[in-house]
């Protein structure tokens, strides 16, 4: 009888660096965003973008100082029950923050399959790519401090240009427009 063995493949070192930078990235955002609970932009504008009332969603620019892409306005508007439940209370900071944290970590996400699938690149540089994405201090500060869709942008900032660079046009546009 012949013994049969599964070989173990290897694990791939990018993904392993993926997966550890995602996991220690949003920690640190999670608890960064939940030791810091100033008001300065989460209570000033997040909130009331997510709980003032709009007579329909075609008005949704009528509230005071929205100026991100109506993907921001309409995700806030999921949870607002349970902003309006928890009130201005350490949950709510926390809460309003974590798509922003989601959205660097989708960002980072996004790095590792693009610069994988790209074979000029050394494994050293394509490891420092998802690290400088899930790791930049610019937008691990802006998500956990002061709550803002930086991540976001950027993610459609990067999709977009690496539409135009693999000749996708068209794919291009939804990603622009939605920075614009």
């Amino acid at each position: 009888m012949k013994h049969i063995s599964k070989k173990r493949q290897p694990v791939d070192g990018l993904l392993m660096i993926l997966i550890f930078s995602l996991v220690f990235s949003g920690l640190f955002q999670v608890v960064l965003a939940f030791s810091n609970q100033g008001v300065a932009d989460v209570m000033t504008f997040n909130y009331v973008w997510a709980t003032t009332p709009i007579d329909n969603i075609f008005h949704l620019y009528s509230i005071p100082s929205l100026d991100y892409p109506p993907l921001v306005p309409v995700l806030f508007r999921l949870i607002t029950p349970v902003l309006q439940y928890f009130s201005a209370s350490a949950s709510t900071f926390l809460l309003m923050k974590l798509f922003p944290i989601a959205f660097n970590l989708i960002l980072g996400i996004a790095v590792y399959v693009i610069v994988d699938k790209k074979q000029p690149l050394s494994d050293m540089d394509k490891a420092l790519a998802v690290v400088v994405a899930t790791f930049s201090p610019t937008l691990l500060f802006n998500a956990a401090i002061w709550g803002q869709f930086d991540g976001l942008l950027v993610l459609l900032l990067f999709l977009c240009f690496y539409s135009v660079s693999t000749k996708r046009i068209y794919w291009a546009l939804p990603s622009m427009q939605s920075v614009v």
